[in-house]
């Protein structure tokens, strides 16, 4: 089947539309808006746009995880790699007492007292019973691009910028490296830069853009490791 955007991916386009409109209208609006109402609109956007992507990259991998538990699926749909990673820090703290007190006996009963350590490597154990979202996404969820190719390799996407650029023929680290810049001025410079309406309105077709194509690449990643039915395409009922 062909690709269809991720509920993430929608529910992202429809924050950041939105936006983007009410920065067009206060831009229109010309004198019936102060100059510092329209640059608190237009830093608002920005820092709202910001969050909006950072709840992108948290639900786009929340789904997948929920759709491998709503579909009875195994471990061995799961990427290798995000099994290593779940086991990896399962084990942190054991690791960690070992090294200071050079204890054997008590690194051998820490390890063992770890819940549902050895199911991870059992590959017809049901991932419903085994992870847990809080393990692997929400540490690193900031959309900094360290953090997006970090979370990514967790879910085994080893190069997802250049999975990006193939699809788009842009560099899309230099995209959300440009937006993050201003993000970080305005919300670390005072009196920090004044912003134009059409600086937002590029940026937010910018995101756009890096969302658009970040969606193409997980989906098929995801088709191709747990099948296409793990691929979240409408919102969770609450």
């Amino acid at each position: 089947m062909p690709y269809t955007k991720s509920s993430a991916r929608n529910q992202f386009e429809s924050v950041v539309n939105s936006l983007h409109d009410l920065s067009k209208h206060v831009s229109d609006a010309g004198v019936t808006y102060e100059s510092e109402i329209r640059q608190a609109v237009f830093r608002a956007a920005i820092f709202q746009a910001s969050a909006a992507l950072e709840e992108y990259i948290k639900a786009v991998f929340e789904g997948w995880i929920y759709q491998l538990k709503q579909n009875d699926k195994k471990i061995r749909d799961l990427p290798p790699s995000l099994v290593y990673c779940i086991a990896g820090k399962k084990q942190l703290g054991a690791f960690k007492n070992y090294i200071a007190y050079k204890d054997e006996y008590e690194l051998i009963k820490s390890l063992s007292k770890i819940p549902k350590l050895c199911n991870l490597f059992n590959s017809e154990e049901p991932v419903k019973d085994i992870v847990y979202n809080s393990e692997v996404i929400s540490d690193k969820k900031y959309p900094a691009a360290n953090n997006i190719i970090l979370i990514s390799k967790r879910f085994g996407i080893n190069d997802i910028f250049n999975s990006m650029a193939s699809k788009g023929k842009k560099n899309y680290k230099l995209i959300i490296d440009s937006f993050n810049d201003i993000r970080t001025e305005i919300a670390h410079q005072y009196p920090s830069s004044d912003l134009t309406f059409d600086t937002i309105s590029n940026n937010i077709k910018d995101i756009i853009d890096f969302v658009s194509k970040a969606d193409m690449v997980i989906y098929a990643h995801v088709k191709d490791i747990s099948g296409e039915d793990c691929w979240q395409t409408t919102s969770i009922a609450i």
